[in-house]
This record gives structure tokens, C-alpha cells and sequence, in this order.
């Protein structure tokens, strides 16, 4: 916003405020000025005083210049000028995936990660505006760009020094989880076993599957995409989120619920941006994000998408 103010004054300086647009005020009239200043002074206690008499050497020499203006130039001064003091704040940018249940494309149901950010941005009194692509590709262009946010980003130790960590959302737990009926997988040495496993692209334990030495796993774009891989008997498990995968088995009709093994991972889930984000006020957002909690907004859209806690 600074930049742009700069930008539209420096433009009304160069453009508006010509040399041949101002008067030059001599030193012999700036002496007539005192004295007729003088002289209406005691007009003034005569009652011969006429306040909107003004002369224009009256005003300062920056109102002079204005006033002095051809009146079409001074009509344009006065809009770009106004338009300076109204501008409104810009939009912040977030690229993000399609990923319900954190978040979509979907106006009526854009997912719980962009309704909560969007009661952030409203706190702010500014506006957001979203990317959407591919998750790895959404991860790539935030790291190499500037000012960009991203969410929900686990906060894990290759990603650590690639971002500004903003504010924790929520927790996560990374479970194995099998079709309804089937036996609980609980290790790692029991999943290598299976005939295959689904992970989601782009996320930390697609990365920690592959350099854990699995040769079973099946890549998806989507959580639902996994879910109907497990039901269909395409994979044997899938290693995910447990909110994620019982978000998408209610979404896609599965009635009965997965079973799910023990906790492997408990991961914080962040919202983030790019490391070089100069014009982004850390500290605004964390104290939106306790606004938002303690008004009671976060647990109604939470309970909105996955019932009370």
C-alpha cells in the first residue's frame, strides 16, 4: 500500500505539478500580502471584514500551486489525490490444492482452512485472494515467490527452513488406515507386507514412505481418490490423516467406518508463507487467529465439517 501511495503521489508531483502550473510569488508581494493581512485585520474589528474575500497569494505556496491550476488539471489532481487517501488495502494470496476437507473451490463449501483464514483476513479488514494448482506445485511456487501464503502446511524438519511459519491451526494424527472389517495395521513392518498402500501426493509421508524403503505404495491426487482405492480393494491401506480419511469416507457414502492402527505421527498443521515476505505483518495474523478463537468462530466451523469436539 506504501508503495502504491508513493507510486500515485510521485505521479501527481510529475505529471500535475508543472512548473508552468505554479505561481511564483516575488518578494514585493509577498510583502503586499502582510500588509493587506494587516489591513484586514482592522477591517475586521470595523465590521468591514468579508470572510470569503481571499486572494489567492492569501494561501500557502502548496494551496497556491493547486488553485492556480488550469481547472480541468485541478479536477484530476483532486481524484488522484482522493484516490490515494480511499485506495483499499490489497488482497493477500494464498495457493493452495483441492483438498477437502481443508480446502476447496467450492463459494458454499470452501473448506475448514479457508473459512478459517478468510475469518482472519476479515479481522484484518483485508481480502483474500486464491491459487489454485497441483500441492507440490502450490509448495514450489511459495518457497520461490514472495508474499504468498500457503495452508494447511505440516510443520516438519525438510520444511523448516523454506518458510515463515505464521500461526498453528490445528493437529494432525498420521494413521494407517484399512477398509471396514479389516485387520489394524500398526507398524511399518506390517504395512510393508501389504500388496499396496495409498499416500497423497506432495506430503510429508508420501517422502517418508519412499525413503522408508516401501516399494507397495500407489500415489493419489486426493483424498477421495484414496478412499475409493481402499473400498474398491485396489490398495490395502492407506497412510494418511484420520480426519481427512473419515472426512472423505462420509463425503463418498462409506457408512461404516475405516479401522483405524495406532498413531504413528502427531504433526502440527500451519498456516505458512513464502520465506521472503516482507509486506506480511506476522503478528496481525497471530492476533486474528486469537480473535477468531475466542469469539467461538473456529469451533463452529470446526464442528461445521467434522461435528463437535
Amino acid at each position: 500500500m506504501e508503495k502504491l501511495d508513493n507510486l500515485d503521489a510521485g505521479h501527481i508531483e510529475d505529471r500535475l505539478l508543472q512548473p508552468d502550473s505554479l505561481e511564483e510569488v516575488p518578494a514585493q508581494d509577498l510583502d503586499r500580502r502582510q500588509k493587506r493581512t494587516e489591513r484586514r485585520r482592522e477591517g475586521f474589528f470595523r465590521g468591514e471584514f468579508k470572510p470569503f474575500e481571499t486572494s489567492l497569494l492569501d494561501h500557502p505556496p502548496e494551496i497556491r500551486g493547486i488553485r492556480s491550476m488550469h481547472p480541468i488539471r485541478r479536477t484530476v489532481f483532486g481524484l488522484l489525490a482522493g484516490l490515494v487517501m480511499s485506495f483499499p488495502a490489497l488482497a493477500e494470496t494464498a495457493v493452495i490444492a483441492e483438498n477437502l476437507p481443508w480446502t476447496s473451490k467450492s463459494a458454499d463449501h470452501p473448506g475448514f482452512c479457508t473459512e478459517i483464514i478468510n475469518e482472519m483476513a476479515n479481522v484484518l479488514k483485508t481480502k483474500m485472494t486464491y491459487e489454485f494448482m497441483a500441492w507440490p506445485d502450490a509448495q514450489a511456487k511459495v518457497i520461490a515467490g514472495r508474499d504468498l501464503l500457503i495452508f494447511p502446511l505440516a510443520r516438519v524438519a525438510d520444511r523448516e527452513p523454506k518458510y515463515t511459519w505464521m500461526q498453528k491451526l490445528f493437529d494432525i494424527s498420521v494413521v494407517f488406515a484399512a477398509a471396514p472389517g479389516k485387520p489394524a495395521i500398526d507398524t511399518f513392518e506390517q504395512a510393508k507386507a501389504l500388496s499396496a498402500i495409498a499416500v497423497l501426493q506432495g506430503t510429508p509421508w508420501e517422502k517418508e514412505l519412499v525413503t522408508g524403503g516401501f516399494t507397495n505404495i500407489k500415489v493419489y491426487l486426493t483424498t477421495p481418490a484414496m478412499v475409493a482405492a481402499l473400498m474398491s480393494g485396489e490398495v490395502a491401506a492407506a497412510y494418511s490423516t484420520s480426519i481427512e480419511m473419515n472426512y472423505a469416507r462420509r463425503a463418498g457414502g462409506v457408512k461404516d467406518p475405516f479401522v483405524f492402527g495406532k498413531q504413528i505421527h502427531k504433526l502440527e498443521q500451519f498456516l505458512a508463507a513464502s520465506k521472503e515476505s516482507p509486506s506480511i505483518k506476522l503478528a496481525d495474523w497471530q492476533e486474528a487467529f486469537n480473535v477468531v478463537q475466542q469469539e467461538g468462530t473456529f469451533d463452529r466451523i470446526y464442528a461445521s465439517y467434522f461435528g463437535a469436539k
